[in-house]
C-alpha cells in the first residue's frame, strides 16, 4: 500500500488522463479524431475533482499531509495534460476556440487547491 502512497504522492504522471490513452492518431479523418477527443475529455471531467481517481483503499491510509501533496501534484499534472490535449487539438484542426474555450476548456476544469499549510 506504501508504493501505492508514494505513486501518488511523488510520481504521479497522468497516464490514466493522458490524450495519448485514447490512441487518436495523426493523420486521421478529423471527425475521427474529433470523436477520440470527445472520448479524452469525457475521462478527463470524470477524473475531476484532483485526486478523485486515487482508490478509496489508498487514500484511506494517506495522512493529511500526503493526500494534500498528491492532490497538489495531481493538479499540476491535470493542467500540463489539458495543456498538452489543447496543443494536440489545435495541431489536428480543431478550433482553438473548441480546444480551450467552448466546453469550458480543460483548464477551466480544474480549481485551484487551497495552500495546505
Amino acid at each position: 500500500m506504501r508504493r501505492a502512497v508514494d505513486y501518488y504522492t511523488t510520481r504521479y504522471d497522468g497516464e490514466d488522463i493522458a490524450l495519448a490513452r485514447f490512441h487518436c492518431g495523426t493523420p486521421a479523418p478529423l471527425a475521427d479524431w474529433f470523436a477520440c477527443y470527445e472520448r479524452f475529455v469525457a475521462n478527463y471531467a470524470a477524473s475531476l475533482p484532483v485526486g478523485r481517481t486515487i482508490p478509496a483503499e489508498v487514500a484511506d491510509v494517506m495522512t493529511d499531509a500526503e493526500l494534500a501533496s498528491a492532490q497538489a501534484l495531481m493538479n499540476q499534472v491535470f493542467v500540463r495534460v489539458a495543456e498538452e490535449a489543447t496543443r494536440q487539438a489545435e495541431a489536428a484542426g480543431l478550433s482553438a476556440n473548441y480546444a480551450s474555450g467552448r466546453q469550458p476548456g480543460l483548464l477551466a476544469r480544474i480549481r485551484p487547491l487551497p495552500d495546505p499549510r
